[in-house]
């Protein structure tokens, strides 16, 4: 089978198309015709050698995988051949077929695309988890969402307008702010400019904003440096006084924070 494969950790043009034998499944293991991988912000930290797993060399990227189960291991019975499935692995998901164990895969509804299936799996379980778990994002709420051209903030655009949110996208040009409005935004503004707050005020309805998702972080983090933050428990974060604003810090997995804030977007109400 064809694989796309890196001797060594670097950028993605060092990785080349090889050919190895088709795996078969073991005990307790399925083996998957790989429809569709998705690549994500992840994957860019682990080819590199940057991210807080190394996995082992030779290696093959990808690892959010859907596709058509042809072969099942003995012990299995909760997977058939010809189920429709995704699992996430640390690797594996650019090439023609996949073993992993049954445990680790989950059957695709027949009307989800495969691809579709694929770019589900990390990006909207993360957004949805900050939104709904963390943020208990309601109809009519106002939500502002930061870097709003990124895989986690567009799925939370689309999460959030689904659910009746008025979401404000900022991000730094027009083609990407015109992608956010085409998700569902409603509005959308450059986060770029020095001004930027008083542009979020003027959108947000009373000036007020209910949930902020920042994957980013940095300069972005603190919406109005003139208010410190109060920080509930639980919590992962620094503490930066008290303030009337809050700051919620969902970690997801072992790298990624989804910063959620419910917050008033004026400094003096």
């Amino acid at each position: 089978m064809k694989i796309v494969v890196g001797a060594s950790f670097g950028e993605p043009a060092s990785f080349v198309v090889s050919e190895q034998p088709t795996p078969v499944p073991g005990h307790g293991e399925v083996r998957i015709r790989i429809g569709a991988t998705a690549l994500g912000y992840v994957d860019g930290l682990i080819i590199r050698g940057r991210y807080q797993i190394r996995p082992s060399l030779p290696y093959v990227p990808g690892g959010e995988i859907s596709g058509t189960v042809d072969a099942v291991g003995p012990g299995v019975t909760s997977i058939r051949s010809g189920d429709r499935v995704v699992t996430w692995q640390i690797g594996g998901g650019l090439a023609e077929w996949i073993v992993v164990s049954a445990s680790d895969v989950d059957v695709v509804e027949p009307s989800l695309p495969l691809p579709v299936a694929a770019a589900m799996i990390v990006d909207y379980q993360t957004a949805y988890y900050a939104l709904f778990e963390q943020g208990k994002v309601c109809a009519g709420d106002t939500v502002l969402v930061l870097g709003a051209s990124g895989g986690v903030a567009s799925a939370a655009i689309q999460l959030a307008a689904r659910a009746g949110a008025n979401v404000i996208a900022a991000a730094s040009t027009e083609d990407k702010r015109n992608t956010a409005l085409g998700l569902g935004a409603r509005s959308a503004l450059d986060y770029s400019r020095p001004n930027w707050r008083d542009a979020l005020k003027a959108l947000a309805p009373g000036g007020v904003v209910d949930i902020v998702v920042d994957p980013v972080g940095g300069d972005m983090f603190d919406l109005d440096a003139g208010v410190g933050l109060a920080l509930p428990e639980p919590c992962v974060g620094q503490h930066h006084g008290h303030g009337r604003q809050h700051l919620r810090v969902a970690l997801v997995g072992e790298s990624q924070l989804v910063l959620i804030q419910r917050v008033l977007a004026e400094s003096d109400a």
